[in-house]
């Protein structure tokens, strides 16, 4: 499990990052109850239930302000998911929930307004903005300064793990040519977690409120990768984010 430092010390948030340790998180792999057994241990070091959660299922760049309505969507069923790519709540003891297996999951956290989102960062939601819609949302609705905002990043695959060949040009516009490195023809990084974080930086959020551990779920065993299933016939797993105001 992991606890990102630069919200570990806010009184009134909770929230962690599993990693393979804590088992299979998402319902798609394994068996049912299997899965329900980890969420429930995971989601326990919280303080949080599965019935207090809900999960969001990505939608490329789709917003969802999540209300105590929305407790328990996703969390037992795989249709029950939220189609979203992102959540929003300010109300305390709903918990966001999201599996991811090599997409960038970010937490967005207002300390000053006491808002706080969950992003699932994949290569389409970041060729759409995710990252600046979500601020932009957070100033509009919630009347947040981005100057106040802080963002913890999980683990998720580096540009060394995540490679492409010259088919990567067709995927993805000239704005990521400074994140494609072309180690050779066939050979092409991509840096979307960079992408990510200069989205961030220009919506107006400080260098040093946004924490990137680091963590390259490409090659780190200790969590599970569909990168690393294509490379080594590791079983299909996912370790999921969540995080909830107090």
């Amino acid at each position: 499990m992991y606890v990102s430092p630069i919200l570990a010390n806010h009184d009134g948030l909770v929230h962690a990052y599993s990693d393979a340790g804590d088992g299979n998180m998402d319902l798609r792999f394994g068996t049912h109850e299997s899965v329900l057994e980890n969420r429930r241990a995971f989601l326990d070091h919280l303080g949080l239930s599965l019935e207090d959660c809900a999960q969001q299922r990505g939608m490329e760049d789709k917003i969802h302000i999540v209300t105590r309505d929305d407790r328990g969507a996703g969390m037992q069923a795989v249709n029950g998911s939220i189609e979203a790519n992102a959540f929003i709540t300010n109300q305390k003891g709903v918990g966001l929930f999201l599996c991811v297996a090599d997409c960038l999951p970010a937490i967005i956290y207002d300390p000053t307004k006491r808002v706080v989102a969950l992003l699932h960062a994949a290569r389409e939601s970041t060729k759409r903005h995710l990252a600046t819609t979500v601020v932009d949302r957070l100033k509009s609705e919630f009347n947040c300064e981005p100057q106040n905002l802080l963002v913890a990043f999980g683990p998720a695959v580096r540009a060394k793990s995540y490679v492409f060949d010259q088919g990567i040009y067709k995927l993805v516009g000239k704005d990521w040519e400074p994140y494609l490195h072309e180690v050779s023809p066939s050979q092409i990084q991509v840096d979307y977690v960079s992408y990510n974080r200069d989205q961030l930086l220009a919506a107006g959020v400080p260098a040093d409120h946004i924490h990137d551990p680091g963590i390259d779920t490409g090659s780190d065993p200790n969590y599970f990768s569909h990168v690393q299933s294509l490379k080594t016939g590791r079983p299909e797993a996912r370790i999921a984010a969540a995080v909830v105001l107090r």
